[in-house]
C-alpha cells in the first residue's frame, strides 16, 4: 500500500498567502490568553521554551530545565548524579510550573528523574540522598506543607517527617526549610526550625530597646529516625544576643514590634552539622558567625567569625551558608562553608565575590588557617543560599551558586574541572553530587506511531523512557500481538538521553519492550502498547486523498480552496479562544498535566500524534541493530 504523492506547490502558495492575513490576529490572542507562568522573580521567554526545557513525546507532563555544561577536565569529573530543585518562592499560595520540582541529572545534563508528577508545583528544598536507618532514601524538604519526603529507591514516598517545638510559651512554630541532614549511620536526623517570642526587657535593652522585643529564635531538633521523637531540642533563646546581628539597617522599633508573621529574623540558622563528641555546628547568616553548640548543657562553646568571634581570623566572610565539619581531632577542626561574602546586614559586602572556604581551626590557640578557597568562576556575588558539598570518596568540592542553578566541581587544588547552569533564568537553592541506584515502581512509558517516509514506505516509531531508571543500557523492541503471547525481536537499541527513539522498517501494530542493564539482564517487567494509527486507518487515509491530486493541480480551485480552509480556520480559532477564555488562562504546562492525567492509555498514544509528527519533517540519521536488517533503525530525537 501507498499514499500517492504529487505537487502541491500551487495549493501551498495560496493557504499561505490567505494565511498570512489572520496570522498575527491570532498570534496575539493565543499570547494574551495563554500566559505559560506567572514568575515573580525570574521572567521567561516562552518563545525559548523547547530551547531551555525538555519536552518528551512519552512524558509530555515534564518540564525539566535543560542546562549548559562546560568540561575543563573530563577524566577528573568525579562518579554521581545531580540532585537539583529549582524552585519559584518559598513562600507561595499556589502552585507552579512543573519544573518546580526536585530533579536527577546525570553527568551530561541528561534528565533521569523528574518529581514533578509526584510533587504538585510547590516548592522544595534540600533534595538529596540520604542515610536513613542505613538504607539511600531520598529526602527532600516541603515548606508549603512543613514536612521532609522520604522516598525509596522505587520513588515511593514511604514517610512524611514533620517537628516543631511543644513550648505553649512561644508565639508559634515554623518549619526551617534551609536543611535536613540525617547522621550517626541514618539512626538519627537534625530538623532546624524556628520560633518567634519576646526577648525578656534584659536581652532588648543589649540593643537599646525598651520592652520586650519580638524576634525570631531559631532552633534545631534531634530526632530518632526509628520513631521520629525528639531526643534532644535546643533553642537559640538565651544562648545567642540579639546584639549579634548585622541586620540593623531599620529603625529599633520597627525591627521589634513586628507581629508574628513578621518578626525581626535576626539569627536566620540556615545549616547544621553534628560532631563526634555530640556538639552541633550551625551558621548563622545575619550574624555573620558559625557556632558549636554544646550537646550537655546548650551552650555557645565557640564563635567562628561575627562580632564576638573566638577566633583570630585571617579573613572576612559574610552571609555564608551550608557550614560542614570536613574532619576533626582532639584540637583541629576542618570546617567548609560558602562565604556568600554578600549579607542581609551591614557591611553587605566583605570580599570582591563569593568564594568557597575550607578553614582549619586550631582550639588551643584559637587561630584560623585558610586551607583552600574555592572562587566564583564568574567573579561574582551569591546573593543569597547556595552551599558547598564535599563528592563522597574524593576530595572534590561541589559548590551551588544559586543563579541559574549553576554549580561548580573542584579538584583538590581549587582548579575548576567543570560548570554547569540552566539554559533559563531559574534558580536553585542547593545542588548535590552524589551516587544513587533508582529502580522505579511504575513501568516504562512507550509511545509508538507509524508514519509515511518521502518514499512512500511506512516505518513504526517507537519512543521509550523510564522515569528514574538509573540502571538501563539498552531496549529490545519486540513485535507482539495484543496480549504479549506471541514475540518476535525486531530491534536493539542503546539508551539515549531520558528518551529513546528508534525507527523500524514496516508496520508493527503491536509492540513489547523491554529494558536491560549492562550485564544483559532485564529490568521490570514489559508491557504491550498498540500503535497509531492503525493500518486501516491508513489504508483509508490513503484511499480519501487518492481524489485529491487531480482537483489540487488545477490552480484556481487551489487558490479557492486555500482561501476558504484558511478564513475558515482563523473564524474557528477566534471562536475556540472566546469560548475557552477560561481553559485557556490556566499554564500550558498546567493543562498537559492535567490532559495526561485524565486520558486512557490509548487516548495518550492517540493525543500525542501530533507532537510525533514533528519526528518525521525530516528523514532521520539512522544507525543501530536491527534483527534481520543491519545498520538501519535507530534515531535519537
Amino acid at each position: 500500500m501507498q499514499v500517492r504523492r504529487t505537487s502541491y506547490c500551487s495549493f501551498l502558495l495560496a493557504w499561505f498567502a490567505s494565511y498570512s492575513s489572520c496570522a498575527s490576529a491570532w498570534a496575539h490572542a493565543g499570547k494574551s490568553a495563554a500566559k505559560r507562568w506567572e514568575h515573580r522573580v525570574v521572567e521567561l521567554d516562552e518563545s525559548k521554551h523547547d530551547e531551555e526545557f525538555w519536552t518528551f513525546v512519552t512524558r509530555p507532563d515534564l518540564d525539566a530545565p535543560r542546562w549548559n555544561i562546560t568540561i575543563y577536565d573530563k577524566a577528573a569529573v568525579a562518579p554521581g548524579y545531580w540532585f537539583v530543585a529549582p524552585y519559584e518562592e518559598v513562600e507561595q499560595e499556589e502552585g507552579s510550573a512543573a519544573w518546580n520540582a526536585p530533579h536527577i541529572y546525570d553527568q551530561d545534563g541528561q534528565l533521569i528523574w523528574s518529581g514533578a508528577p509526584m510533587f504538585d508545583g510547590y516548592s522544595t528544598f534540600d533534595f538529596r540522598v540520604s542515610n536513613v536507618r542505613g538504607e539511600p532514601m531520598l529526602t527532600a524538604i516541603r515548606p508549603h506543607y512543613e514536612y521532609t519526603a522520604i522516598l525509596d529507591n522505587t520513588y515511593t514516598n514511604v514517610e512524611n517527617v514533620s517537628i516543631g517545638l511543644r513550648d505553649p510559651e512561644w508565639d508559634g512554630i515554623g518549619h526551617n526549610m534551609h536543611e535536613f541532614l540525617t547522621v550517626e549511620n541514618g539512626t538519627r536526623a537534625l530538623f532546624m526550625n524556628r520560633s518567634p517570642k519576646r526577648a525578656s526587657e534584659e536581652y532588648s535593652a543589649a540593643i537599646g530597646y525598651d520592652g520586650e522585643c519580638h524576634a525570631q529564635y531559631d532552633g534545631f531538633v534531634e530526632l530518632d529516625t526509628d520513631t521520629w521523637e525528639p531526643v534532644f531540642e535546643w533553642n537559640s533563646y538565651g544562648y545567642i544576643g540579639l546584639d549579634e546581628s548585622f541586620v540593623t539597617q531599620d529603625p529599633l522599633e520597627e525591627r521589634c514590634e513586628g507581629e508574628v508573621n513578621d518578626v525581626w529574623d535576626f539569627l536566620h540558622f540556615n545549616s547544621i552539622d553534628k560532631f563526634a563528641n555530640g556538639d552541633y555546628l550551625l551558621s548563622g547568616r545575619p550574624s555573620n558567625a558559625i557556632y558549636r553548640i554544646s550537646r550537655n548543657d546548650g551552650s555557645v562553646v565557640w564563635r567562628l567569625g561575627g562580632k564576638k568571634s573566638d577566633f583570630d581570623l585571617p579573613i572576612t566572610f559574610s552571609g555564608q551558608h551550608a557550614a560542614k565539619i570536613r574532619a576533626e581531632d582532639d584540637n583541629r577542626v576542618l570546617v567548609s562553608f560558602l562565604d556568600n561574602a554578600f549579607g542581609p546586614g551591614e557591611p553587605q559586602t566583605t570580599n570582591d565575590a563569593s568564594r568557597g572556604l575550607l578553614l582549619a581551626l586550631d582550639t588551643n590557640t584559637m587561630t584560623v588557617e585558610v586551607v583552600q578557597e574555592f572562587k566564583h568562576p564568574d567573579g561574582e556575588y551569591t546573593e543569597g543560599q547556595g552551599n558547598l558539598q564535599w563528592v563522597p570518596g574524593t576530595d572534590h568540592a561541589w559548590i551551588c551558586w544559586r543563579n541559574k542553578a549553576m554549580h561548580t566541581e573542584h579538584a583538590a587544588d581549587g582548579s575548576l574541572i567543570m560548570e554547569a547552569r540552566f539554559k533559563a533564568g531559574v534558580r536553585n537553592y542547593r545542588s548535590f553530587k552524589l551516587q544513587w541506584v533508582g529502580r522505579p515502581a511504575q513501568p516504562p512509558d512507550v509511545r509508538s506511531t507509524a508514519v509515511q517516509t518521502r518514499d512512500d514506505t511506512i516505518e513504526t516509531i517507537v519512543f521509550m523512557s523510564w522515569n528514574g531508571a538509573t540502571e538501563v543500557r539498552q531496549w529490545q523492541i519486540y513485535e507482539t500481538n495484543p496480549s504479549g503471547t506471541n514475540t518476535t525481536l525486531v530491534a536493539t537499541v542503546d539508551k539515549t538521553g531520558f528518551e529513546t527513539t528508534i525507527w523500524i522498517k514496516g508496520y508493527l501494530g503491536h509492540v513489547l519492550v523491554e529494558a536491560v542493564d549492562a550485564l544483559g539482564e532485564k529490568l521490570g517487567e514489559p508491557s504491550v502498547f498498540a500503535t497509531v494509527p492503525t493500518l486501516e486507518q491508513l489504508v483509508e487515509a490513503d484511499e480519501y486523498t487518492s481524489w485529491i491530486p487531480s482537483v489540487l493541480t488545477n490552480p484556481m480551485i487551489a487558490f479557492l480552496l486555500g482561501m476558504i480552509a484558511s478564513v475558515a480556520g482563523c473564524l474557528g480559532a477566534w471562536g475556540v479562544i472566546v469560548s475557552k477564555r477560561g481553559d485557556l488562562t490556566l499554564p500550558r504546562w498546567k493543562r498537559k498535566q492535567q490532559m495526561y492525567a485524565s486520558l486512557s492509555e490509548e487516548d495518550k498514544d492517540s493525543s500525542e500524534l501530533h507532537d510525533r509528527q514533528k519526528h518525521t519533517d525530516a528523514e532521520p540519521e539512522r544507525s543501530g541493530l536491527l534483527a534481520g536488517e543491519d545498520g538501519h533503525g535507530v534515531g535519537e530525537d
